[in-house]
């Protein structure tokens, strides 16, 4: 029984489904939810998968929190609040998850920074070429930042694995066909066989690696 504790409080929260999330290879799976009360406090316990790292998230609504187990497993204790619940929370004084939180907060920002420029184009303030290619933009100026901070920094942290699999309304960031890309798969891989042999996670770096 190898399991991990995420707990915390999220005040302002009175009536809110909180969903537990595993972020498997495909999509995420529901584990366990909890209606907060007044006090908002919240504790799981899931099972966390042998081997390796294992990922998470906790949600209300569209908001969420990705967060990450070592081998190690180090409880995770969440404070946030309710109105800022996925870009504002605090992780306590666990280094992993506060290098998870900044790696997701890019990719939130690049979120936002698509939608705004989809707006844009819906309303026929920009032409279809300029659209496109902003679109770009921010995805190439995504990727250098998170290849130099998160990924090529250390490829065998958990955070770098996380930061390949990010998506923006659905679609994957980083394409394992392309050949920059792949080398930062081919990064990520070779820490991951070299430090975590045993993790189900490796057989999906490999695959991807040698499509």
């Amino acid at each position: 029984n190898h399991s991990g504790v995420i707990d915390g409080v999220i005040m302002n929260a009175n009536g809110e489904k909180l969903i537990l999330e595993h972020l498997s290879a495909g999509m995420p799976v529901v584990i366990d939810t909890v209606a907060l009360n007044e006090s908002g406090k919240f504790s799981f316990k899931p099972e966390l998968e042998k081997g390796g790292p294992d990922y998470f998230s906790l949600r209300i609504g569209n908001q969420s929190i990705p967060l990450a187990f070592d081998t190690l497993a180090q409880p995770i204790h969440i404070t946030a609040d309710f109105k800022r619940f996925g870009s504002d929370y605090s992780v306590g004084d666990n280094a992993l998850n506060a290098l998870l939180k900044e790696a997701a907060q890019e990719g939130n920002k690049l979120r936002r920074s698509v939608l705004e420029a989809n707006a844009a184009f819906n309303n026929r303030k920009i032409s279809n070429q300029v659209y496109y290619d902003s679109i770009a933009k921010l995805v190439e100026d995504y990727k250098a930042t998170v290849l130099k901070k998160y990924i090529y920094a250390d490829p065998s942290n958990p955070v770098a694995y996380y930061v390949l699999f990010e998506s923006v309304r659905g679609l994957s960031i980083f394409d394992p066909y392309d050949a920059v890309d792949n080398r930062a798969f081919g990064a990520v891989a070779t820490g991951w066989m070299y430090n975590y042999p045993n993790s189900p996670r490796v057989a999906v770096l490999e695959k991807v690696t040698t499509e």
